[in-house]
């Protein structure tokens, strides 16, 4: 026999406070599931999967995955009430049935999203990144509409462990945020003393990334390479000028042992290096198969083989039926290389994903 609707209302109503009071228990949400999962419940369906994939095998993680995908895109604006208008949603990575990994939506008008800032639903936010304000705005002024959002929220969210899209003003005037592991900065010009200074006060900080479409900095490894890799950092992400054959060698001899780029001849893709022994491990990620997956395969095409161990290029679908040869043709340069052409995705950001 089925509860009453008003009871699981309650029951609903009793389990969200508990979350808002610890928003990072888990073991609260897994018994909630637990309870909900018989009853038709999404959230606890999606919940239970999300915490069963690392038990899965292959197969069935993507299936789960899929099934995940797709209650997600049902329910994720009922899941997240509050924010949902101002999340560019598909991007967005949900945990346990909570939001977790926040994409602004440059659509979002800025004070607008301020009008949010107390909402509950931030309570299990741990990452928020900001896709740009809309092009009429001037992002760069030190008391622009978007500027004074994220020192809002940043003021309102002391617990975010990644921040991304943060403007170097805003990143210039926040008070201590020990928390922080991951962080991208959106520069309108190359970074400042000022700024690496800020960056040593960031103990915690793993994973950093400046975007920076006009910098070229140099291919090689020189002094300035020194402020950008403080100690622990695993990761260094780069959105400026260069061209990748450059870049793969100075991978190779930077103190961080993962490096991602993206220039204007990788479009909107990313060549992310890991050091290994005996050269580097890369990954290719192609957005999509059409005209930049030509442009990519030219860069593939120039990529210097004795510097590569592996390589692996990940695409959202199979390529065009053009580009399939190119493409075979392009790995074989790679000779004794390990080699593979994957299915998959960045959701939001190397520096995220």
């Amino acid at each position: 026999m089925s509860r009453p609707r008003s009871s699981q209302l309650e029951d609903r109503g009793r389990f969200m406070s508990a979350v808002a009071r610890a928003p990072f228990d888990d073991a609260l949400r897994l018994v909630w599931a637990d309870e909900q999962l018989d009853l038709g419940e999404p959230r606890a369906e999606a919940i239970s999967l999300d915490n069963a994939l690392p038990g899965l095998e292959v197969e069935q993680q993507g299936l789960a995955r899929a099934r995940l995908a797709s209650l997600t895109e049902q329910h994720g604006a009922q899941w997240a009430p509050d924010l949902a208008p101002f999340l560019d949603l598909p991007r967005c990575i949900f945990r346990l049935g909570f939001l977790d990994t926040a994409v602004i939506s440059w659509r979002a008008p800025a004070r607008a999203l301020r009008s949010v800032a107390a909402s509950p639903d931030w309570r299990t936010v741990r990452r928020v990144f900001f896709n740009g304000s809309a092009p009429s705005l001037d992002p760069a002024g030190r008391k622009s509409p978007e500027a004074v959002t994220q020192l809002e929220l940043l003021r309102r969210l002391p617990w975010l462990t990644g921040v991304g899209g943060l403007l170097p003003n805003v990143f210039l005037a926040m008070g201590p945020h020990a928390p922080l592991t991951a962080l991208h900065l959106r520069l309108e010009a190359p970074p400042s003393g000022a700024l690496l200074a800020r960056l040593s006060t960031f103990p915690a900080l793993r994973r950093l990334a400046l975007r920076e479409p006009k910098w070229a900095p140099p291919q090689q490894m020189a002094p300035m390479w020194r402020p950008l890799t403080p100690p622990g950092l695993e990761l260094l992400c780069l959105e400026c000028l260069g061209r990748a054959p450059g870049w793969l060698k100075l991978a190779k001899g930077l103190p961080t042992p993962r490096f991602a780029v993206q220039t204007p001849e990788l479009g909107n893709a990313w060549l992310v290096t890991r050091q290994v022994r005996g050269g580097l491990a890369v990954d290719l990620w192609i957005p999509d198969a059409g005209y930049l997956a030509e442009r990519c395969l030219a860069v593939l095409e120039d990529l210097p083989t004795p510097e590569i161990t592996s390589l692996q290029v990940w695409t959202p679908g199979v390529l065009h039926d053009a580009h399939a040869a190119r493409l075979t043709q392009a790995m074989a340069r790679f000779g004794k290389a390990e080699t593979a052409v994957l299915t998959g995705r960045l959701r939001v950001h190397p520096v995220f994903d």
